[in-house]
């Protein structure tokens, strides 16, 4: 008799009553919409000078996590990773590639391991080396082995160990172990854990642009309805920063939900990892977001209110931005850590925000849109000065000064902002320029900081605003600007001295 998970069931009861399942493929889905409508995904339709997006041709689909046991081939082998033969060696291995994995989710691999003269210190400290595969390129995942005897043979050992799926396919390799007469049994077990029956997958896939892939934990009190506009919303928000940027990065894969406490008394929102489903050309970003997030995103979506929470604003736009080998990341982004610093800090922190903002005012779509920040809402041309504000009242430690810098940036048009994103390629540091306007912004501060390429391209930022705020470049149009937009030179020298360019690299 097969055994009934009562949850799995309730949950699937839940699905059910709140959607239909179509039959249809998502991209066919999607593509069939396109040509019916003969409507461009993106464009500016209405000549306002902003991105109008066809809500209709994306489609929104989700579906349950998987935790059926599958079974694969396992072998020996004592060649090593250099294709070099280890006489007193082996390594198990997968035999061929496990096909079918399904993306963001939590499996266990289990494994019998034996061998006469086996003992369980010949296991211990052994680790597998996970390769998920993908457009010809790797990610290699290492995880710890749990080892446990067998208990009616003391020569089999029971060996497991767990991994996030950023690929449908992957293969792994042990590390050596210093015996030739072990054997693995034929085949291995592979399962999704039991607790991804908490979550299901959603996709938001338009007929061109950015797809979304979102892994993110049940609610039953929450209607699909609701979790179809968010998801459609953030869609959308997407393909915006994609036309404001020139980012395109195929996929964004966000997964809420990640089980973290908080650090040093202040609760950890999300980041940003474009390297986690690292691809070809820089393809595929990804954002997760931890506990207290994944609550407040889920209290948000329960509104049913046209919201964009400001912590899911920032780590999309991170995306958007940098590794991701784009004329952005090129000639924008100026990594320029502090000592101490997390390794995912750049001075992109400064401009994320505003980027952001950006995005959703250059969307007709998303100009009705409210954006929250811990119970504090404000539509895209107010939001950032009530964040300045509430970050400097209660004198937040978290990078403050990048929320004042963003919020100078907003005083600016929206078009200057929108042509400042468009990741142009006029921030050469290879520019006689861009030396001259790192020099002018030297005088402007009264300080001399070296011209490394990271400052130039600093110094590159306020020479292009100040072009398109006022048409062209020099020193006394530079001054002017940096005192319009309030740009003052105690606050500038307190942000070179923040982001170190004092050092030379």
């Amino acid at each position: 008799m097969k055994k009934i998970n009562l949850k799995k069931t309730l949950l699937a009861v839940t699905l059910a009553a709140s959607m239909a399942v179509p039959t249809a493929s998502f991209a066919g889905a999607a593509m069939t919409v396109n040509a019916a409508s003969n409507v461009p995904f993106c464009a500016d339709t209405d000549g306002n000078g902003a991105y109008n997006i066809c809500e209709s041709q994306i489609y929104v689909s989700r579906s349950w996590y998987d935790t059926s046991v599958h079974t694969f081939p396992v072998t020996t082998d004592n060649v090593s990773d250099e294709n070099q033969i280890q006489m007193d060696t082996k390594y198990i291995i997968s035999n061929g590639e496990i096909t079918d994995l399904q993306f963001l989710a939590n499996y266990v691999v289990n494994l019998d391991v034996c061998g006469d003269d086996l003992v369980k210190s010949d296991l211990d400290g052994l680790t597998f080396d996970v390769d998920c595969l993908r457009d010809g390129e790797e990610s290699i995942k290492k995880c710890k082995a749990s080892v446990t005897p067998d208990a009616t043979d003391a020569h089999i050992f029971h060996v497991s160990f767990e991994f996030v799926a950023d690929s449908d396919i992957c293969s792994f390799r042990s590390s050596p172990i210093s015996k030739t007469n072990i054997s693995a049994n034929l085949t291995g077990t592979i399962q999704a854990t039991q607790d991804m029956e908490d979550f299901y997958k959603i996709e938001a896939i338009p007929a061109d642009g950015e797809k979304l892939f979102i892994k993110i934990k049940n609610d039953p009190s929450i209607s699909w309805g609701k979790m179809e506009k968010w998801a459609r919303r953030l869609c959308v928000y997407a393909n915006s920063l994609s036309k404001t940027t020139g980012v395109n990065l195929d996929t964004l894969y966000m997964e809420f939900d990640l089980d973290k406490n908080a650090e040093n008394g202040i609760p950890p929102q999300g980041f940003s990892s474009n390297w986690t489903m690292r691809c070809g050309e820089g393809k595929y970003g990804y954002v997760g977001f931890y506990d207290s997030a994944s609550y407040n995103e889920r209290e948000q979506i329960a509104t049913g209110k046209n919201v964009i929470t400001d912590t899911v604003l920032h780590e999309m736009s991170h995306s958007y931005a940098y590794y991701v080998k784009s004329e952005f990341e090129k000639n924008y982004i100026f990594n320029q850590p502090k000592e101490g610093d997390k390794p995912w800090f750049s001075f992109d922190e400064y401009l994320t925000d505003a980027r952001g903002l950006t995005a959703i005012q250059n969307c007709d779509n998303l100009r009705d849109t409210e954006i929250e920040s811990r119970n504090i809402y404000g539509k895209y041309d107010e939001i950032m000065h009530i964040l300045d504000e509430k970050y400097h009242a209660n004198n937040h430690n978290y990078l403050p000064n990048d929320i004042k810098f963003a919020s100078k940036l907003t005083y600016l048009d929206w078009n200057i902002l929108e042509a400042y994103f468009a990741a142009e390629s006029d921030n050469d540091t290879n520019l006689a320029i861009s030396k001259v306007a790192a020099r002018n912004l030297n005088k402007y501060m009264g300080i001399p900081v070296p011209l490394t390429e990271n400052y130039l391209k600093f110094a590159n930022t306020f020479r292009k605003l100040t072009i398109l705020k006022k048409g062209a470049y020099s020193l006394t149009k530079f001054n002017s600007f940096m005192e319009e937009a309030d740009f003052t030179v105690d606050f500038m020298r307190t942000l070179v001295t923040e982001l170190r360019f004092y050092e030379a690299n």
